[in-house]
C-alpha cells in the first residue's frame, strides 16, 4: 500500500512538473536573447580591462545561431543543423544535444527551472529539460527564425514568419496576433515585455500591410498600433524610462532607414535617419539611456535619449545581424563581419580590440558572462574571451583550451589600441595548420595595413566621431 501511494506521489509530481503554472527568467548572466525581456542587451557583470582568448571550439555540422547561459553555467547554443548543443563553460566541450526537426536560427531561454525554450523552422517552440530530453513542444503552424522571450508575467512570447504567441509555462497557446504572411526574410523580430506588463511587438498586422510596432496587454488585447516602415524584422528594446526603440531597416530596396523612439502611449517621440543604409542591428541600451545600434555603413551609432547623435566609431565591417552587448559598467561590446571585436568606452573610446583570422565569422551577438567573460559566436563554433593572460600553452589540437587558434590579437598597449597577432598557426573550421613562409614582420604590417583600410588609423582608430 505504501509502495503504490509513493507511486502516485511520484505520478502527481511528474504531472505537476509538466505542467507547472509559473515561469521565470534563470538567474543567470544571460538568460536570454539580448539578456532580458526588454531586449535591453545589458548585463550585471563587467567586461575586463584587458582580454584575450580562452578557448575555441567548432559547434555541429553549421552555423551557431545564437547562445544564453544556465544557471548553473551551462553555454547553450542554437545551430542551422537543427540542434541545440550544451556546453561546459570551461573549455566549450559537449555536455549533450538535441535534435529538433529543422533549423534552429534564434537564441535558445533558459528558465528559473532550468528547462531551455528554442523555436526551429519547423514551426515547433520546443522546451527542453536541463538534461537534453524533450518536455514538450508545441505546433506554431510556421517557420520560427526568431528567439523565445520569458515574460516575467508568466508566458513565453515568440513570433513566427506569420503570427505571434504567448505559450503558457506548460505548451498551451495562451492567445496569438496575426503577423502578416509571407516576410521576405522571415519574422526575425523577437517581441519585448514592459515593466508594466505589456507586451511590444514588430510585424505587419495585415497580409501586404505596412509595417508597424504593437503593444498589447498581457492578455492579447491590442492597446495601440503604430506605422513604421520597415520595422517588421527590428527586436524592440525597452528603456528604463519606458520609451521603445525600434530600428528600420534590414531589407534593401526600402527605406528610409533609422531609428525611431515611440513613447509608452504609442506616440513617436522622434527618429534619427541613416538615410539609405539597410540591414541594421537590434537597438541596445546603456545605463545612462544612451541607444546604440549598427549599421550597414560599417558605423556603430550611440543615441542620446533626446535622439541627437553622442558619437559614432567606424568598425572594420558591418555588424549586419549582431547587437552591441552591454555591461554593468556602461562599457560597450561590438563585434563585425571582419572579425574585430570591440570593447569600447561610453564615450567611444577603444578599451582593447581582438581581431580573428578568418574574417567573416562574426556576424551574431556575444554574451557577456560572469567575470566578464565573453562568449562570441564565430561561424560554426564559438570563441571564448576572457581576462588577459599574459603566458598561454599554445594547444594545437584543435579544441578545447586555446585550440592554436589565431585569435590572439589581445589589445589594450599598443598606441592604436591593438598588437600584432601571433603569426605560427591559422584556423580553419577547427584545424591548425602552420603558416609557413610568413615572418612576424610581415604579419604585424600586413595587419596593420589592414586596420588602416577599415578606417582605424593609429590615432583616429581609438577615437569616435564626437558630435
Amino acid at each position: 500500500m505504501w509502495r503504490r501511494l509513493w507511486l502516485l506521489g511520484v505520478s502527481l509530481g511528474s504531472l505537476w512538473s509538466v505542467h507547472a503554472t509559473h515561469v521565470f527568467a534563470a538567474e543567470s548572466p544571460w538568460p536570454m536573447f539580448l539578456h532580458d525581456a526588454r531586449n535591453s542587451g545589458r548585463a550585471a557583470d563587467v567586461l575586463p580591462d584587458k582580454a584575450s582568448i580562452i578557448w575555441n571550439r567548432a559547434i555541429g555540422q553549421s552555423d551557431v545561431t545564437g547562445i544564453a547561459i544556465g544557471g548553473d553555467g551551462t553555454i547553450y547554443v542554437g545551430n542551422a543543423d537543427h540542434s541545440l548543443y550544451a556546453l561546459d563553460s570551461s573549455d566549450g566541450s559537449e555536455k549533450w544535444s538535441f535534435q529538433a526537426g529543422h533549423s534552429i536560427v534564434g537564441s535558445p531561454a533558459i528558465d528559473s527551472d532550468g528547462n531551455i525554450y528554442v523555436g526551429a523552422k519547423d514551426g515547433y517552440l520546443y522546451c527542453i529539460n536541463a538534461n537534453g530530453t524533450l518536455r514538450w513542444k508545441y505546433n506554431a503552424q510556421y517557420p520560427i527564425s526568431s528567439s523565445p522571450i520569458i515574460s516575467p508575467f508568466n508566458a513565453i512570447l515568440l513570433t513566427t514568419t506569420s503570427r505571434f504567441y504567448a505559450i503558457s509555462p506548460s505548451g498551451i497557446s495562451l492567445w496569438n496576433d496575426w503577423l502578416g504572411a509571407g516576410l521576405p526574410y522571415g519574422s526575425i523580430s523577437s517581441p519585448a515585455v514592459g515593466s508594466d506588463g505589456t507586451v511590444y511587438s514588430c510585424g505587419s498586422s495585415i497580409i501586404g500591410g505596412p509595417d508597424s510596432l504593437r503593444a498589447f496587454d498581457s492578455d492579447g488585447t491590442l492597446k495601440w498600433s503604430v506605422s513604421i516602415d520597415q520595422v517588421g524584422t527590428s527586436a524592440p528594446a525597452i528603456g528604463d524610462n519606458g520609451v521603445i526603440y525600434c530600428a528600420a531597416g534590414h531589407m534593401a530596396g526600402g527605406g528610409p532607414y533609422g531609428l525611431y523612439a515611440v513613447n509608452p502611449n504609442g506616440t513617436v517621440a522622434w527618429s534619427y535617419s541613416l538615410q539609405d543604409m539597410p540591414y541594421m542591428a537590434n537597438p541596445t541600451i546603456g545605463p545612462d539611456g544612451t541607444v546604440y545600434v549598427g549599421c550597414d555603413d560599417y558605423f556603430l551609432y550611440a543615441i542620446r535619449p533626446d535622439g541627437s547623435l553622442k558619437w559614432r566609431f567606424l568598425l572594420t565591417d558591418s555588424m549586419n545581424g549582431s547587437s552591441c552587448a552591454i555591461d554593468g559598467a556602461g562599457m560597450v561590446l561590438a563585434n563585425d563581419g571582419s572579425g574585430s571585436v570591440y570593447a569600447l568606452s561610453p564615450d567611444g573610446t577603444v578599451k582593447w580590440r581582438l581581431d580573428a583570422t578568418p574574417p567573416d565569422r562574426f556576424y551574431r551577438t556575444a554574451v557577456i558572462s560572469s567575470g566578464g567573460y565573453i562568449y562570441m559566436p564565430g561561424g560554426d563554433g564559438i570563441v571564448a574571451i576572457g581576462p588577459r593572460v599574459e603566458e598561454q600553452k599554445n594547444d594545437s589540437s584543435g579544441g578545447g583550451s586555446n585550440g592554436g587558434c589565431f585569435l590572439v590579437a589581445a589589445t589594450g598597449d599598443s598606441p592604436d589600441g591593438r598588437e600584432t597577432c601571433h603569426p605560427r598557426h591559422v584556423w580553419a573550421r577547427g584545424l591548425v595548420v602552420p603558416a609557413l613562409g610568413l615572418s612576424v614582420l610581415g604579419v604585424a604590417l600586413l595587419r596593420n595595413r589592414r586596420g588602416r583600410l577599415g578606417g582605424q588609423a593609429d590615432d583616429d582608430g581609438a577615437k569616435p566621431e564626437a558630435w
